[in-house]
């Protein structure tokens, strides 16, 4: 089923108040290094032990017992999917801009967002099955596909659709966590103990064959619920950032303050309190892992949480660091790390498996200790993406991404 086209807003195409070579916002580059930076605060938890075949009461939870539980809360409440609602976010707003260069020219070049999609499809398998089974690229690749039928559309059709969209995502959600209340976890912890004895005599043999088949498990059960049900959530996220393209939002965002302000204040006044009810729960427990108790309520609670409340704090979070950023420059290595996104998120996920494959330290490290881990990646990613991009203009993935989009090779040198 096709959707009509509709025209694009005069003020989509205007200018960005303030740019890098070759038409770059400085605080879009910096929101987007912040966001995948901060997907491996909460990334570490499954890089750093099999989490998804032990049984519930084994896994870290939340609250104020312990500093792994403390630090696990503040991570839930503050960063659990608010990083990747970002990254969704704005990835959809790429899209929307790509879209109205095309639609100013005259002509969309559907081909080039199959294929810029497609990419992603190709790139996330390679990255879940030899790294990391919780790869997102392979789920925005085929949200990148789906949200090709909505380039046309105008940003409030496009608000429209992202409603209706997130209010089906919702009635799943709830349906899937009263269900997860229902379920005997003993049960399901047995059916996974040949997945966790597999996956961690792979690790601690040093067995990269047997790391890639426990990849391979671990990637159908995860990438199953995170690519299909998961479009619920993902492609709302899309479409609001395809219509704050449209918009002018995107590329003139000192036009709209106000706007951003009021977003701003409702993001933060709604959204912290909102989220913490995954303080509790911690990292496992909010994306999943640990059923939520309470019965039906509950689950309908949690559902809100995840679907509503997690998106409205990441964008609280994107507009105040915006306003900030209009008043004073956006950090340069968060700008460097933005610029190179897709390099230093495959980065990170091998630097993290470098470190629990070879040091043979997976399943052993509490949260606390998972997190200095993470504090020595972002140096390592932050230092790599300024000194790369001092002297050239695009990351090594950032390259071939526009080789294989725009179909010619692109000058490299800064």
């Amino acid at each position: 089923m096709s959707i009509p086209a509709e025209e694009v807003p005069a003020h989509a195409n205007r200018r960005p108040e303030t740019t890098r070579p070759g038409g770059r916002f400085d605080s879009i580059d910096a929101l987007r290094g912040l966001a995948v930076l901060g997907v491996l605060v909460v990334n570490v938890s499954f890089m750093a032990a099999p989490v998804l075949f032990l049984p519930p009461e084994q896994l870290q939870i939340g609250g104020l017992s312990t500093v792994d539980a403390f630090l696990s809360g503040l991570v839930a409440w503050l960063l659990n999917g608010k990083m990747i609602a970002l990254l969704a976010t704005l990835f959809g707003a790429g899209m929307g801009l790509i879209a109205a260069r095309n639609l100013a020219s005259g002509h969309l070049r559907r081909g080039l967002f199959v294929r810029r999609s497609l990419f992603l499809i190709v790139l996330g398998l390679i990255h879940m099955l030899l790294l990391f089974p919780g790869d997102i690229l392979f789920a925005y690749g085929v949200t990148g596909l789906i949200a090709i039928l909505f380039l046309r559309r105008s940003p409030k059709a496009l608000l429209w659709w992202a409603g209706s969209i997130a209010v089906v995502g919702f009635l799943l959600a709830a349906a899937t966590d009263v269900a997860a209340q229902m379920l005997d976890t003993s049960e399901v912890a047995a059916s996974f103990a040949s997945e966790l004895a597999a996956t961690t005599t792979a690790y601690d043999a040093r067995d990269y064959g047997g790391v890639i088949v426990a990849n391979a498990t671990t990637s159908a059960l995860v990438q199953t619920s995170g690519t299909i049900i998961g479009q619920t959530w993902i492609l709302p996220l899309f479409l609001i950032g395809m219509a704050a393209a449209k918009t002018g939002i995107i590329s003139n965002p000192g036009a709209y303050r106000a706007l951003l302000r009021r977003v701003t204040w409702i993001g933060l006044t709604v959204g912290l309190p909102a989220n913490l009810l995954l303080f509790s729960r911690g990292v496992l427990g909010a994306n999943g892992l640990i059923p939520p108790d309470g019965g039906v309520v509950m689950g309908i609670v949690n559902a809100a949480v995840t679907v509503f409340a997690v998106p409205l704090l990441s964008a609280g979070y994107a507009c105040a660091l915006t306003l900030l950023w209009l008043r004073v420059q956006a950090p340069g290595p968060l700008v460097a790390v933005g610029r190179m996104a897709l390099t230093a998120y495959l980065l990170q996920s091998l630097l993290a498996f470098g470190f629990f494959f070879g040091f043979a330290v997976y399943g052993q490290l509490g949260f606390a200790s998972s997190l200095l881990l993470v504090l020595a990646i972002w140096a390592v990613i932050t230092a790599f993406c300024v000194l790369w991009l001092s002297r050239l203009s695009f990351g090594p993935m950032e390259w071939l991404w526009r080789v294989v989009t725009y179909l010619r090779v692109p000058k490299s040198v800064a």
